[in-house]
């Protein structure tokens, strides 16, 4: 049977590609999530010396920071070895905890920043002048 909009015959079924045809190199598809998290963690340890209220928040910041650098670029190497290895079980277990371990990692670091905003310096609340920047105003 012909096409209806372009008037050429119908491809056979051993020329068309599956509806949901996978790839079956999917290993590059990966390398843009993990470059994007370790990325999104070190823009964190921008803050490595940055003043926080206690001591115990400045250590889980940082260890949080490089958490998210490192984890799941850490799950995506040592996880494709795993698959090759053919270790269900054990990519299961080593998941689980590299994903727990990223998800206290980003909450903490959401949460520190907002309760971080209770020790403001006090030139945080002085009321600007924007006369000064903006002068023909």
């Amino acid at each position: 049977m012909d096409d209806l909009i372009t008037g050429e015959p119908e491809k056979s079924n051993q020329e068309r590609v599956g509806l949901y045809f996978a790839a079956s190199d999917t290993n590059g598809i990966l390398v843009l999530p993990l470059i994007s998290a370790a990325l999104f963690g070190l823009v964190h340890c921008i803050a490595w010396n940055f003043k926080f209220s206690s001591l115990i928040e400045r250590t889980i910041w940082r260890i949080s920071a490089v958490g998210l650098s490192v984890l799941l670029s850490f799950f995506g190497v040592f996880g494709i070895f795993l698959v090759y290895i053919d270790s269900g079980v054990l990519v299961l277990l080593t998941g689980s905890i590299v994903f727990l371990a990223y998800i206290f990692s980003r909450y903490f670091l959401l949460i520190e920043g907002l309760i971080s905003l209770r020790d403001l310096p006090p030139s945080a609340l002085l009321t600007i002048k924007w006369s000064n920047f903006f002068p023909h105003i």
